[in-house]
Formats: structure tokens, sequence, C-alpha cells
């Protein structure tokens, strides 16, 4: 039997439009400590599907972790050059995302995650530069951690900065 699978573009467009002024309207709302909130949500619902993601959010899933990514590094500080205004439109969509009742509830098979999905295509959409911005941010950043990490002499293996040996198990140098 072959996996039934949806997209955003099943969303109904009637829904689509209430669905995205819904999003509109919370980020109107979104305190601080929402944020905060969703991200710590968004992560969780994340990690919960990750193992066997819903055939809606296939399309959506690198740009569903990198929103939730987003607003992870502005509430922990690490990365605060995105606007409020787009901070609270991704957070608004994370909320979106991890509450199970929405225009189409979550528990709906193949459709449930429909809506979610077109939720973070319009976000990616209307905030692209701004996403942009962040992806270079978080690439250089991985690669300054990558540069900075030594290896060792024996196996190769990277260490980590702090560390001082090598972890590998199955080096002689551990």
């Amino acid at each position: 039997m072959s996996k039934q699978v949806a997209s955003p573009d099943d969303f109904d467009p009637k829904k689509r439009a209430e669905a995205e002024e819904a999003v509109k309207q919370t980020a109107e709302h979104i305190s601080r400590e929402d944020v905060g909130e969703a991200s710590r949500s968004g992560e969780e619902k994340f990690r919960k599907l990750e193992d066997d993601k819903p055939s809606a959010l296939e399309e959506v899933w690198e740009d569903l972790k990198t929103l939730i990514e987003l607003i992870g590094d502005y509430v922990s500080g690490d990365y605060t050059e995105t606007p409020w205004n787009v901070i609270a439109i991704v957070a608004a969509t994370v909320i979106y995302f991890v509450s199970p009742i929405d225009a189409i509830p979550d528990f709906i098979p193949i459709l449930g995650f429909v809506d979610d999905a077109a939720m973070v295509a319009f976000c990616m959409k209307i905030l692209r530069d701004d996403i942009r911005k962040y992806r270079a941010w978080k690439d250089a950043q991985e690669a300054a951690r990558e540069a900075s990490r030594t290896r060792c002499g024996s196996c190769g293996e990277k260490i980590p900065v702090g560390q001082e040996k090598c972890s590998n198990p199955k080096c002689a140098a551990a």
C-alpha cells in the first residue's frame, strides 16, 4: 500500500486566507514570553514528529526547523539581528504548528498538517529576506565552530574546543 501524501497546495484557499489572517493577528499580540514558549514547544513537537514526519510537512520540514531555530537563537540572545515584527510572525507560525486544533486539526489523518505546512510556506514567503540573512548567519556560525575544532593526531577525529583528549573509544590516544 502506498503512503498518501498531502501538500500545502491541498489546503483550501479560503481556509488558507483565514489561517494566514489568524497568524497575522496572533503576531500582533505576541510577547517575549510567548516567543520563549513557542521556541520550547515548537522544538518539542518537532523532535516528537522527526522520526515519523507527517507527509504534509515533508516539503517544509527544513523550513520549519529553521523557524524554530531562529526563535530559539533569538530567545537565547545568540541572534538578535531580526526585527521584532519578524520574530513575532515566526513565533505565531510556530504556535500555529504546535496547536493541535487549528483550521484542520492535526489528528485528522493525512490532511491534519496541511494547514500547518501552508502556514510555514506563507511565513517563509513573506519573510524570505530575513530568513536568508538568518541562514547565512547560522552557516557562518557552523563554519566558525567547525574551524575551531582540532583533530586527534592518532585517529584524525575532531576534538571540540575545551576538550583535551580524543573521545573516540577506538583511538589509542583516548
